[in-house]
């Protein structure tokens, strides 16, 4: 399932080059993410709306509550809210965190404005397969095409690129013109597989070939 956290809203992070970067969204969104990724956590649903098809909540590691410390850190803001929908001590507190966040002048409330850099695409795919062929680059996994195709961030240069794990072949997903997908035997469950292992992961990757469409073999370990 998809959740949300309750009364918040984050500063938009683009997913594509037609997508809108907000400031502090790439920071914001890196936050939670190291925050939370590959830990077992606690959810709690609090409310739906319908309309938008999304469901809010709050999220709990072992040690820390996400979302109070989402917006104490000021990576996020409280909406306004006319109906606090039975959690009104909640609501309160969060405002309570969002005022002392904006006072000591934390994330989004920052006088200086920072937005990320992104290179959708390579302008010259064989230079920089030919700079950077056999050179240790850290990345994130930003998608799973496949069980065995990554879309990838590099970190140092902003730059999208797309690998494919070297000496591996996975069952097809081919995609339409209109987005429908249809796939190969076994092509779901092996990007399941990749997914929970590799998706929004750090990692490091070693490229170590090309092929015609500017896909890198290459090879990935975790940081």
């Amino acid at each position: 399932m998809q959740l949300s956290l309750a009364y918040c809203q984050a500063p938009r992070v683009a997913r594509t080059a037609e997508g809108v970067e907000e400031y502090f969204g790439w920071e914001s969104r890196e936050y939670l993410r190291k925050m939370i990724i590959g830990q077992v956590v606690k959810f709690k649903v609090l409310y739906k709306v319908d309309v938008i098809s999304r469901t809010f909540g709050t999220i709990e590691l072992k040690d820390k509550d996400v979302l109070r410390d989402m917006v104490s850190s000021g990576y996020v803001s409280v909406r306004s809210e006319r109906d606090e929908k039975g959690n009104r001590e909640l609501y309160e507190e969060l405002l309570e965190l969002q005022a002392e966040a904006r006072d000591n002048h934390r994330g989004i409330w920052s006088p200086t404005k920072t937005l990320r850099h992104v290179s959708w695409t390579l302008d010259d795919p064989e230079s920089f397969f030919q700079a950077n062929k056999g050179m240790p680059m850290a990345a994130i996994v930003e998608q799973v095409r496949d069980g065995s195709t990554l879309k990838l961030y590099l970190l140092e240069t902003g730059e999208m690129i797309s690998l494919r794990l070297a000496g591996l072949q996975a069952p097809r997903i081919a995609y339409s013109a209109d987005g429908k997908a249809t796939y190969d035997a076994f092509a779901a469950e092996s990007r399941c597989f990749s997914e929970l292992r590799l998706l929004n992961r750090s990692v490091v990757i070693i490229i170590d070939g090309m092929d015609k469409f500017n896909v890198f073999p290459q090879l990935s370990s975790h940081l």
